[in-house]
């Protein structure tokens, strides 16, 4: 029986690395990913933020212009650069979530 158990035991597969894992010394790859993953979560937070609050500042100066002169918000330069500025700041949440497991990433 333990010429069998050896035998079912090589029959295993291996198993393959998981996202978000921190250590995997078959393909090199581990502890720096985790903090890369960190690292980009975390610039990408405050870049997206930076974005949310140049937004809400088109959205103030907007409403202080007379009607007349408003235009939608979305026709406002400074409101377009704030949403393309949340769009990348995303894309660095994206790229940490890649490195790292979402169980770190959300509280960031």
């Amino acid at each position: 029986t333990q010429l069998q158990l050896s035998w079912i035991e090589r029959q295993r597969p291996t198993p393959r690395r998981q996202a978000g894992a921190m250590c995997d010394s078959q393909n090199g790859a581990g502890v720096p990913d985790f903090w890369l993953g960190v690292a980009s979560s975390l610039i990408g937070s405050v870049v997206l933020n930076f974005g949310i609050n140049l937004q809400r500042f088109a959205h103030l100066k907007l409403e202080k212009l007379p009607f007349e002169r408003r235009v939608h918000y979305t026709q406002h330069p400074i409101w377009i650069g704030g949403f393309i500025i949340f769009l990348v700041g995303n894309l660095g949440d994206a790229v940490g979530l890649s490195f790292t497991p979402q169980s770190v990433i959300t509280p960031i």
